[in-house]
């Protein structure tokens, strides 16, 4: 079942949600059903009664109380198509008491709520035998920024490099001065897009100024490529679409592909004026970080893809040769299925196709029935180019990136690890 819901009107169940936070907050969705599709086109919140040492109880809702939202919803030409609430602190996933009061025939929008701040939401329906629930497609439409199409061809970006902000991102810094796309600006991984002193991620404000400096705007269509079939542009692109720049491409192939075609190439560097750019938007649902991971070991509806190679996996390795910055332990995460992130790739630097791409990851169980999935590497940008293959080319609806990764996690006193084949 799709079911469609406009960003409006999230908003509106978001703020609800976020003002019952530490409660569960909840409320009736009103719309238009046909054979496959729900249209929800309004809400009904229903006030919490019960204390916060109570919040678990949820509601009370008598046959009156039944009857008089079924009025309201007649009054408008509408049904009662489902019911939304939320989890505080708790993933967006149907719980056993959810199950047990749930009713097969309606689509319940469940939101996590962290922090007094809504993360992220999900649909779901109670199959008609009462065992479990499937996901619903939640169709999110209208107020996004411009996006574009998530990958783009080597001739594509030769036909609109001018109508498009090139930006080359490589694991080897050096690359780019030895010849890139012409009106390409370089990012250095090392020192821009992460942060020097916390080692994290660049904060909102520095993200900001970087894309300031490459006269970004909100509008600007930005193509992401680079060496080593995109690794650490790859890695980008998900820093992007996590500061809520959506209108952005990744070039198929990257540099890899663009140099073996023979296509054009200068020393050059361009000068852009600078802009004003400001992050509104922060995207938390597309991160994972290491209590999100401890919450969901080894536990029904949560995938864990460890895109190491295999040696890295197993143990017997802790990190690649000549690689600085590693843990003290070797392993995996227990759980994690091993799927090394160059079997995604095909010989000239692109991505496999769909077809082969869903074979792949659905031997290991990675498939998108997989309500919640996260991937991981050692520091993070090898996840983000699978990251990429799931969310954009496989079409997981909730798929992260860890991009903590094996360096804080084999570090993490106390965090379980496991070694050799065994998940």
């Amino acid at each position: 079942m799709r079911v469609i819901l406009e960003r409006a009107l999230q908003k509106r169940i978001f703020a609800h949600l976020e003002s019952t936070y530490p409660n569960e907050g909840g409320g009736f969705l009103l719309g238009t059903q046909t054979a496959d599709t729900l249209v929800i086109t309004e809400t009904i919140p229903v006030e919490n009664v019960f204390e916060a040492e109570e919040q678990y109880h949820r509601y009370a809702m008598t046959p009156l109380d039944w009857a008089r939202l079924e009025d309201q919803a007649d009054e408008r030409g509408l049904t009662l198509v489902g019911y939304y609430h939320s989890h505080p602190d708790s993933p967006a996933i149907p719980s056993v008491y959810d199950r047990d009061h749930a009713l097969p025939h309606f689509s319940y929008l469940i939101t996590q709520v962290q922090n007094q701040q809504a993360v992220e939401m999900h649909a779901w329906r109670l199959r008609d035998d009462r065992t479990a629930f499937d996901a619903d497609i939640l169709d999110v439409r209208g107020e996004n920024k411009t996006m574009a199409q998530p990958l783009v061809t080597t001739q594509w970006v030769a036909d609109n490099k001018n109508s498009v902000r090139l930006i080359e991102v490589d694991v080897d810094t050096t690359q780019y001065e030895q010849g890139h796309i012409p009106g390409a600006v370089a990012f250095n991984w090392q020192t821009q897009l992460q942060n020097q002193t916390t080692r994290d991620i660049a904060s909102p404000e520095e993200f900001a100024a970087l894309l300031s400096q490459a006269s970004v705007t909100p509008d600007t269509h930005v193509v992401l490529y680079g060496d080593n079939n995109n690794w650490f542009a790859a890695y980008a692109f998900w820093l992007f679409q996590y500061y809520g720049h959506t209108n952005i491409s990744l070039l198929d192939g990257g540099r890899k592909k663009w140099i073996a075609e023979g296509r054009e190439t200068t020393t050059d560097v361009p000068t852009y004026p600078a802009t004003s750019y400001t992050v509104t938007t922060i995207n938390h649902h597309l991160r994972a970080d290491r209590d999100y991971i401890k919450q969901r070991l080894e536990k029904q509806g949560f995938g864990l893809v460890d895109v190491r190679s295999n040696d890295e996996y197993t143990g017997k390795i802790i990190a690649p040769p000549g690689m600085s910055e590693t843990a003290q332990r070797p392993g995996h995460i227990p759980g994690a299925a091993n799927i090394p992130w160059a079997q995604a790739v095909a010989e000239d630097g692109s991505f496999k196709s769909k077809e082969e791409l869903t074979k792949l990851y659905g031997a290991k169980g990675i498939s998108a029935d997989v309500p919640d999935v996260v991937a991981y590497c050692r520091i993070g940008e090898r996840s983000s180019h699978t990251w990429f293959a799931l969310k954009y080319i496989l079409g997981f609806e909730n798929v992260r990136n860890y991009d903590g990764s094996w360096t804080e996690w084999g570090n993490l006193i106390g965090a379980p690890i496991r070694k050799g084949e065994q998940p």
